[in-house]
C-alpha cells in the first residue's frame, strides 16, 4: 500500500458534501488534501481551466472535462464520477493524458428503476394532476388507465432496463426490450421480449428510457418514432434529455401523438424556467433527481472513495471506463 501523502483532490460534485463528510474526513485522514470548488454543479470548461491546476484528483460532477479543460489539469490522475454518466468528459483525452476516469456501474440501477416505475404510475393514475388540482381548491376525480397487464417498453437494456423489467413483473405486464449493444440472453430469466425499436414503440403502452447517451443513441427519439406509439402511451425520461429530441415531443404532446410524458432529465441543464415542457398540462416534469436516494449515495460514495483512494496509493482503481489508459502503460 502507498503512501497518500501530498495527493490533492477537488471536489466539484455537491452530492458528497451533502452526503458523505464522513468520507472526506477519511479523506483527510489519510493524508490527501481535499479542495471544496466554490462553484458546484456542471461547471464549464473555462471553470475547469482555473480549477483544476495542482490538483491530483476530482470527485466530479458532470462537468465539461473537454480537451481543453485537461490540458490545463498538469497534475490529474483521476476524475471519479459521482454517478453513472461520463458523457460529458472527453475519454480519448484523458486517455492521451494518463487519467483515468471511472464511475460507479450498478450503484443507481434500484433507487432510478423505482423513480421510473413510479412516475409510470403517476402518469397512468393522473396522481400529480389530482395534488394540484385539491391544492388549488378544486375537488378533481379524474379518470386514469390502468397499468396492471399493460405493455411496458424499455429502451436500453443494461442494469437500470433489466431492475425496471422486474418490477414490471409485479404488474404482470407485457414487457419489451430494445438495446442492440445487450448480449441476446439479458434479462431472458425476466421473461423480456428482445424486438426492434420500431416494433417496441408501436406496441407499448409505457415506454422508458434507460440508454446511454452515445453519438448513436442522440435524438433517438425524435418525430418519426413519437409518431409510431399509441396516441395512448406514455412516454418516461430517467435517462439523458438529448436521447429525445425536445422539439418533437413538444409537438407530440401538444399535438396529441402520445398521452403524455414524465421527464426527469432536459437538453439543458438546470432547465430553464421557460422551457417548452414546463407548461405542458401532460408533461410531468422533476429536476433529474432519481437516483437521489440516501442508499443510493451511500453506494455511490464508498465506490468513488475507493478508487480515489486506490489512485492515491498509487494503485489501480476497481471501476475504470478506460483501461486503455493501463494497457498504454500511460496511468
Amino acid at each position: 500500500m502507498g503512501d497518500t501523502g501530498g495527493f490533492r483532490l477537488l471536489v466539484t460534485a455537491l452530492s458528497p458534501r451533502v452526503t458523505a463528510p464522513d468520507i472526506l474526513e477519511e479523506f483527510e485522514r489519510a493524508g490527501i488534501e481535499v479542495i471544496l470548488a466554490e462553484c458546484t454543479g456542471s461547471l464549464s470548461e473555462e471553470q475547469l481551466c482555473k480549477l483544476l491546476p495542482g490538483n491530483d484528483g476530482v470527485w466530479a460532477a458532470p462537468d465539461a472535462y473537454t480537451e481543453r479543460a485537461l490540458a490545463a489539469a498538469d497534475r490529474l490522475k483521476i476524475i471519479a464520477r459521482w454517478g453513472v454518466g461520463i458523457e460529458t468528459i472527453d475519454l480519448a483525452a484523458a486517455t492521451r493524458r494518463g487519467i483515468v476516469v471511472t464511475n460507479t456501474p450498478g450503484a443507481t440501477t434500484e433507487s432510478v428503476a423505482d423513480y421510473s416505475f413510479g412516475l409510470i404510475l403517476d402518469l397512468a393514475r393522473r396522481l400529480t394532476e389530482m395534488h394540484n388540482a385539491l391544492r388549488a381548491g378544486r375537488w378533481e376525480r379524474l379518470w386514469g388507465v390502468d397499468v396492471w397487464r399493460k405493455t411496458l417498453g424499455i429502451i436500453g437494456f443494461g442494469h437500470i432496463g433489466q431492475g425496471m423489467a422486474r418490477r414490471a413483473r409485479g404488474f404482470e405486464m407485457t414487457t419489451l426490450a430494445y438495446d442492440p449493444y445487450a448480449p441476446p440472453e439479458a434479462g431472458a430469466e425476466l421473461g423480456a421480449e428482445r424486438t426492434s425499436l420500431d416494433d417496441l414503440l408501436e406496441r407499448s403502452d409505457f415506454v422508458t428510457l434507460h440508454a446511454s447517451l452515445t453519438p448513436e443513441t442522440r435524438g433517438m427519439i425524435g418525430e418519426a418514432e413519437l409518431r409510431r406509439m399509441k396516441p395512448t402511451a406514455f412516454l418516461v425520461n430517467c435517462g439523458r434529455g438529448a436521447l429525445v429530441k425536445t422539439d418533437a415531443l413538444v409537438r407530440a404532446l401538444r399535438e396529441g401523438w402520445i398521452a403524455g410524458a414524465a421527464v426527469d432529465v432536459y437538453d439543458v441543464e438546470p432547465a430553464p424556467h421557460d422551457h417548452p415542457l414546463l407548461s405542458l398540462p401532460n408533461c410531468l416534469t422533476l429536476p433529474h433527481s432519481a437516483s437521489l436516494t440516501h442508499e443510493c449515495a451511500r453506494i455511490i460514495n464508498r465506490m468513488n472513495a475507493d478508487d480515489l483512494l486506490a489512485v492515491a496509493r498509487g494503485d489501480r482503481p476497481r471501476f475504470v471506463c478506460n483501461p486503455e489508459v493501463y494497457e498504454a502503460g500511460k496511468a
